[in-house]
């Protein structure tokens, strides 16, 4: 029977004629919101059984709806509505099941383009209005909304509203916001704003906590250039710093947007020093499931090293056995950011742009003098032009932190999460699987590079993944910690049982 300590949980799917209450055969389930990741995403696991004659496995197929209820003793609620978007089967001796990965309707948003234009002083809100009535979802607005210069959208509609609408808000206003689907209707808020809060406690209804506090990803200083010009080298204009004398310097370099003033560039400049001028600290808790907990709510938790303290849900994974049982793993955080970006401040500058010297220029400021950007900006690739997602994923791979040993694909995923391609989620043996489709030749900055089985631990079952950041480098996960390879060498360690192989990510190719 359901109870606030053992929800159950309860799948419907409906395509055109016929409800299927498919409880009887789903053997696992798994639900998860995840940082980076627009859409809900749900995999159930079916057996293959006959139904009215047909195996299950050709009942259900792609654009099905789905229906997911969850009860603790208070009565079913809906807590997912979406369709199936993957159906993968395998057959065997021992068993047969299959797989279907759902997402809600945010996955519409997430896989489709758009070419928009909006006048000068059109609000956050009204353009997001008209979007969701295009895309036949509501729209349920609490956040803060500005009024916009013109606007000529153009590109992947998720990142749109993302890096165009809602981010200039919290630029302005210091809020974070979150996105989430609730049946037919976009909500749009502030993040920890739930008007109640689950307490997670000790020898109460935690199981593990894990916590890092970690220097990887701060900064302490941006120095910011200008256009460069035809033939001459991009000038500085202006370097903002803090915490330098406590941290040391940790650096980012950027190239101020044309359509941005240099005082809208100092004081994003300010404001990502404020977020990150600090050691980030990361939380991990596992708790038995909580159903109504969502992405971006608020919780206290009270357990290991985590004590007394507020924090927000970045993600919430949830395990669902039909079995009996159910457990959620929430990621969580202080408030602050692990990744921001900018509008005045572009994310790149162009590859003549010099390094630092000692001197000291007439007006103020550093005086730069040599044409290797390599050596200034950590991480960068010298293989040929890059497009953004290439360099965002190289950037991530050098400033996201290990989130324990023997958690390589977690460290992969969290990568591309960080670099705004989405969440991957799985163990190494399934992203190579999946994903590695490519000898070595191949290989191309922003690749994941790995083998599904090695000599070294877990890694005989699992296998192992790991990053490709160009100038035959590569990123590894490794006992806690981030380590740097060649090519040769990571051959050498992990390509002596399958092979290695290499491929895009959740097959988004960015190059």
């Amino acid at each position: 029977m359901a109870n606030p300590e053992s929800p159950t949980y309860s799948v419907q799917i409906v395509d055109d004629k016929t409800t299927y209450h498919v409880d009887p055969i789903l053997t696992d389930l798994e639900l998860s919101e995840q940082e980076g990741q627009m859409a809900q995403k749900a995999i159930l696991t079916l057996m293959n059984i006959q139904i009215s004659g047909k195996w299950a496995t050709n009942v259900f197929r792609a654009r099905q709806k789905v229906f997911i209820y969850a009860d603790d003793g208070s009565g079913q609620k809906e807590v997912f509505r979406g369709w199936i978007w993957n159906k993968q089967y395998t057959s065997s001796n021992s068993k047969r099941e299959f797989q279907m990965t759902c997402y809600d309707h945010m996955i519409y948003l997430q896989e489709s383009e758009v070419y928009y234009y909006y006048p000068s002083g059109k609000s956050t809100e009204d353009i997001l209005k008209n979007i969701c009535n295009a895309w036949g979802v509501g729209l349920k607005y609490e956040y803060d909304s500005i009024k916009h210069e013109k606007l000529l959208l153009k590109g992947t509609l998720s990142n749109l509203i993302i890096n165009n609408l809602l981010d200039p808000v919290r630029d302005k206003t210091g809020k974070r916001y979150v996105m989430r689907m609730e049946e037919n209707t976009l909500h749009i808020l502030e993040v920890g704003q739930n008007a109640s809060y689950y307490q997670l406690n000790a020898a109460q209804n935690v199981t593990q906590t894990r916590s890092i506090e970690t220097m990887e990803g701060m900064i302490t200083r941006v120095v910011i250039f200008g256009k460069q010009g035809e033939g001459s080298r991009a000038p500085v204009e202006a370097t903002v710093e803090d915490n330098v004398d406590t941290y040391g310097t940790l650096q980012r370099v950027y190239g101020r947007n044309e359509a941005s003033s240099l005082e809208d560039a100092k004081k994003e400049a300010t404001t990502l020093l404020n977020l990150s001028k600090w050691p980030f600290q990361d939380f991990e808790v596992q708790a038995p499931d909580i159903p109504w907990i969502r992405k971006g709510d608020l919780v206290y938790v009270n357990a290991g090293d985590i004590m007394d303290k507020y924090l927000t849900v970045k993600s919430v994974s949830r395990s669902i056995s039909l079995k009996g049982g159910a457990s959620m793993t929430l990621m969580l955080d202080n408030g602050v950011p692990r990744e921001y970006t900018t509008n005045a401040l572009a994310s790149t500058i162009a590859q003549e742009t010099p390094k630092t010297t000692d001197s000291t220029a007439a007006g103020g400021g550093t005086v730069y003098s040599s044409t290797d950007i390599y050596a200034l900006v950590p991480g960068l690739s010298n293989e040929g032009p890059l497009s953004g997602g290439q360099q965002a994923v190289i950037s991530a791979a050098y400033s996201t932190a290990s989130p324990g040993a023997d958690l390589c694909a977690m460290w992969v995923s969290l990568v591309f999460q960080n670099a705004g391609i989405g969440y991957m989620g799985g163990h190494a043996f399934q992203q190579v699987q999946n994903y590695c489709h490519y000898p070595v030749s191949a290989l191309k900055p922003g690749m994941i590079i790995g083998a599904t089985s090695c000599a070294t631990g877990a890694g005989w079952t699992y296998g192992h993944v790991a990053v490709y950041v160009g100038n035959n480098t590569i990123r590894s996960p490794e006992l806690g910690r981030v380590v740097t390879y060649d090519l040769q060498r990571f051959n050498a360690v992990y390509g002596t049982v399958t092979g290695l192989r290499c491929g895009w990510a959740m097959n988004r190719v960015l190059a």
